[in-house]
């Protein structure tokens, strides 16, 4: 449905030609490190310094105005700002490779279009449309990637998560009560997809299923599945999780969610893992 309504938004894209790809040559005036922040569209030239912190996979999408491919991904830079680029046709065949989740790029000569709020909960007021001509490149050696943090979360306690919005975007960490296994459904369309279902639980004194859509089930859910296999508590900090109300409150993955499951260092996870070994869950 994201896919569907990110190519209504920005129509069917132009085919450019792949066989012109390799290096792009920098314009000859150096480009300046611009915060996220102040991104707008009336700027002929900027340079955004960021870290990928989610990623999605490459989708499909058709509708009357023609059919086609993309991928996004979400960037956070080391003042806090957050934006999401996205990738069609061959511009997504292009970058689907390079784009890296955890690392940092300097990102160039795209478009910035008004953010679709319904699907991106990011704190930029615009969204980057990559073309043929953007550059994207990592950084390695510069130490200011050391000042960009790996995430930014806001999370809501599990009782709260009751009194919000359904369709409301939400950061959770919990402790991992238990995984279902792989479901495997059809939908109205005839196609199938996969889902898994986590419960967590948090020291609010309530619990709440995470439903993992396509790979993630397959990936962070089979990991999750592992370490609560080999013992102890396991707690994960979950990022963009859209809030349902089917049956009640639930959660379920959308395309930039992401799974931290090996995250010692936040306090919030820190006390929950404490809180749940001190037998808070029992």
């Amino acid at each position: 449905k994201e896919a569907a309504e990110a190519a209504a938004t920005y129509g069917a894209q132009p085919q450019y030609n792949s066989q012109r790809g390799g290096a792009i040559a920098r314009n000859e005036a150096p480009l300046r490190i611009v915060p996220i922040a102040d991104l707008n569209p009336y700027q002929n030239r900027w340079t955004i310094r960021a870290r990928v912190t989610s990623k999605s996979e490459l989708r499909r999408w058709s509708n009357q105005r023609g059919d086609g491919r993309l991928f996004s991904f979400d960037l956070l830079d080391e003042y806090g700002g957050e934006i999401r680029c996205t990738c069609f046709n061959n511009t997504a065949d292009k970058f689907i490779e390079t784009v890296r989740q955890g690392a940092v790029y300097t990102i160039s000569k795209g478009t910035l279009r008004a953010a679709r709020k319904a699907y991106n909960p990011l704190n930029s007021d615009y969204e980057i449309s990559l073309e043929s001509t953007s550059v994207v490149e990592e950084v390695l050696d510069d130490p200011g990637v050391s000042r960009i943090p790996t995430m930014i979360y806001k999370f809501r306690k599990i009782a709260d998560i009751q009194n919000t919005a359904a369709g409301e975007v939400v950061d959770v960490v919990g402790v991992i009560q238990s995984v279902a296994e792989m479901v495997q459904l059809t939908r109205r369309d005839g196609t199938e997809c996969h889902k898994r279902t986590v419960s967590i639980a948090d020291d609010s004194g309530r619990s709440i299923e995470v439903t993992l859509w396509g790979n993630l089930g397959a990936t962070e859910g089979k990991e999750m599945e592992d370490m609560m296999m080999d013992g102890g508590p396991v707690v994960v900090a979950c990022k963009s999780l859209r809030v349902g109300d089917f049956g009640g409150r639930s959660l379920g993955s959308i395309s930039s969610s992401s799974f931290a499951l090996r995250d010692t260092e936040r306090p919030e996870v820190r006390a929950l893992r404490e809180w749940a070994a001190a037998g808070g869950l029992a």
